[in-house]
């Protein structure tokens, strides 16, 4: 395992930063290509009443995030090899890969050939077992955010399979209901990567940092051509990949020895407050979007118009200001995960994530004028 100390610092940093840098350019370069595909072979997404675009629309973006995100990771391991040889671990590859995917498989096939929202959640569930017999599991949950000196509660292994599939499946589909709006999922998983890296250099686990750096420069590099107004869309498949990919990174990151009193058993424990906190936005809008169905006898699965970017435009604001202000509220939840977290430099990040979000209210300052019609300038 490598870690990170005054004599690599320098290296790994120019390494991080080639990595994420090589990301952005093989997505954004592939998208010319991926767009003229999407019009071959009409993959296209019509608008209706739901969406807010008014043209049709290319939506295999996905696969552009899909090849940068694997040829990235393919040149990182070959380049890590030659660089690190033996101190690189390269058996938590393969459930992340396997998972990403799979579930990028499935995307696309919804893509082309709109599954039944039964068959996809059975995919979704299978694949997600598979990962889950793959060793990425926990047998315990930290709870020390309900008070100091308390121990992780250990739990069944019925339980954290559960948990497991809920973890991956709901997040999953969470980012792929975010993308609603142009921009808006590929954005949000960009911050929620950048809070990962942080805690990922903090813990010393290059490893997934390297794979985190890789996927937020593929989703930096389609944001390029889905930001309002979209040229591409992401569709299921790149969706379902960016859900995927920080589900299953989030545990395999997040997870932590811990000694028990009578130094006998070892717990895997979860910060579960922690990822809550990482992935605040996606989840309370797909728990909020699935409850109101439920109670209004709809099936979870209906397409509507419930979700927290649509409450917000239903206000008045404009298509661009709701995603900016998202990206304002999704890095300030971000940042006090980080802030609760045990690294260094917490009240730095905090202090920049407030920056963000003053500056996102700032940019959408025209919102009186687009909410009000007889609002004026002075």
């Amino acid at each position: 395992m490598i870690t990170v100390n005054s004599s690599n610092f320098e290296q790994i940093s120019i390494y991080m930063t080639s990595i994420f840098l090589f990301a952005v350019i093989v997505t954004a370069s592939s998208m010319p290509l991926v767009n003229s595909l999407g019009i071959k072979f009409n993959v296209i997404d019509q608008p209706n009443k739901r969406k807010q675009h008014k043209k049709n629309i290319v939506r295999l973006g996905g696969l552009g995030i899909f090849i940068g995100f694997f040829l990235t990771i393919l040149i990182t391991t070959i380049i890590s090899h030659i660089y690190w040889g033996e101190n690189i671990d390269y058996s938590f590859y393969l459930p992340i890969l396997f998972c990403s995917f799979s579930f990028y498989i499935l995307g696309t096939g919804d893509d082309l050939f709109k599954l039944k929202p039964l068959n996809k959640l059975t995919f979704q569930i299978i694949i997600a077992s598979i990962v889950y017999s793959l060793g990425v599991n926990f047998n315990a949950i930290d709870v020390s955010f309900l008070g100091q000196n308390i121990d992780p509660i250990s739990i069944h292994k019925i339980i954290s399979f559960i948990l497991t599939i809920l973890w991956i499946v709901g997040l999953t589909n969470a980012i792929n209901w975010l993308d609603g709006l142009d921009g808006l999922a590929s954005g949000i998983s960009i911050f929620t990567c950048l809070g990962l890296l942080v805690l990922f250099l903090a813990y010393q686990n290059l490893e997934l940092a390297f794979v985190v750096a890789a996927l937020c420069g593929s989703s930096v590099g389609f944001l390029r051509f889905n930001f309002y107004p979209a040229k591409i869309l992401m569709g299921d498949g790149g969706s379902y990949l960016l859900g995927s990919s920080l589900s299953i990174i989030s545990i395999m990151g997040m997870t932590y020895n811990f000694q028990t009193s009578n130094s006998i058993i070892e717990l895997k424990v979860l910060p579960l407050h922690i990822l809550i906190l990482l992935f605040f936005l996606p989840i309370i809008d797909l728990t909020s979007v699935i409850a109101s169905r439920i109670l209004e006898g709809v099936s979870p699965f209906y397409p509507d118009r419930r979700h927290i970017h649509h409450k917000i435009l239903n206000t008045g604001m404009c298509h661009r200001d709701t995603v900016v202000i998202l990206y304002g509220f999704s890095q300030l939840l971000i940042c006090l995960s980080l802030f609760i977290s045990d690294i260094p430099g917490k009240v730095l990040y905090l202090c920049i994530s407030l920056i963000i979000c003053i500056l996102s209210v700032l940019y959408c300052i025209n919102m009186k004028k687009s909410i009000d019609s007889n609002y004026e300038k002075t």
